[in-house]
């Protein structure tokens, strides 16, 4: 289901989150989507989400065929962590 290789996995490591956290997010009921914008011909969507242990992280993904690929993750922090928080 995820697609991870060096590129992503040291992407989301350098933002001190591991590819398990990652994956987690995917589960959260309470996920907050974002608006989607598009990169170099590929549609990449965003959300903020929780991780089992609570700990909020903004995702940035795109779909490659049945696979999900991360192209980022990292801690949520400010308006969006308050919008996640009040349920918006």
């Amino acid at each position: 289901m995820f697609e991870w290789d060096d590129g992503n996995e040291t992407e989301v490591l350098k933002h001190d989150v591991t590819p398990s956290e990652v994956e987690e997010t995917f589960e959260d009921a309470r996920l907050l989507a974002r608006d989607a914008y598009e990169h170099d011909g590929e549609q990449r969507h965003a959300f903020v989400a929780a991780t089992l242990s609570g700990r909020r992280l903004t995702v940035v993904y795109i779909h490659r065929g049945a696979a999900i690929r991360v192209v980022t993750a990292y801690p949520t922090r400010g308006r969006l962590r308050r919008l996640y928080l009040e349920g918006q």
